[in-house]
C-alpha cells in the first residue's frame, strides 16, 4: 500500500515528483483553504492531520537505520525526490553515574530542583491573593504569566 498515492477523495494525499519547501506550503495552503470554506470538515482533517504525522513519525523512526545506509550509497550532489541529503554523526552520550563526586553533585540538583518546584506552586498560589506569606512570614512574590496559555485539542486515536 502507497500511503502517498492514497484516493484524491481524501483531501490529504500528497505525492510531488519533487519535494520542495514550496510544495509542501502549498498542499498545506490548499487543505487549509478547503477547511475555511466548508469543503472539508476542520475536525476530521485535523483528526487525520494527526494520524498522518504519527504515521510520518513511526516510519521515519523505524526505517531510518535502513535510510541512512541507502544515503551511504549516494554522492553529496545527488538528489532523490529533488532533495538533497547528507547522513551526520551525532555527538555521543555518556554516563557519568560511576562519578561518586557527580552523583552527590546531581543529588543536590535534584534537590534543588524539587524545592524550585515547590517555590514555583507556592509563586503561582500567590497570584491569587493581594499579599501571601509562607509559615516563616516570608512574603511569597507572586509569579508572572510569561505566556498566556491557549486551547487545543487532544487526539486519542484507539488501538484497534
Amino acid at each position: 500500500m502507497d500511503i502517498f498515492n492514497e484516493d484524491q477523495n481524501s483531501g490529504i494525499a500528497f505525492s510531488p515528483v519533487t519535494i520542495t519547501k514550496e510544495s509542501i506550503t502549498i498542499k498545506a495552503n490548499t487543505i487549509i483553504k478547503d477547511v475555511f470554506s466548508g469543503n472539508l470538515c476542520p475536525l476530521e482533517t485535523y483528526i487525520k492531520s494527526k494520524a498522518i504525522s504519527d504515521v510520518a513519525s513511526s516510519i521515519c523512526k523505524d526505517i531510518k537505520e535502513e535510510a541512512i545506509s541507502e544515503a551511504d550509497k549516494y554522492s553529496s550532489e545527488d538528489k532523490v525526490l529533488g532533495v538533497t541529503f547528507t547522513s551526520k554523526n551525532l555527538a555521543n552520550t555518556y554516563d557519568f553515574s560511576d562519578n561518586p563526586e557527580w552523583n552527590i553533585m546531581k543529588d543536590r540538583l535534584d534537590e534543588l530542583k524539587t524545592t524550585m518546584k515547590v517555590i514555583e506552586g507556592q509563586m503561582i498560589q500567590a497570584m491569587n491573593y493581594a499579599e501571601m506569606v509562607d509559615k516563616d512570614g516570608v512574603v511569597i512574590i507572586p509569579a508572572k504569566i510569561k505566556k498566556h496559555g491557549g486551547t487545543t485539542i487532544q487526539i486519542n486515536i484507539p488501538k484497534e
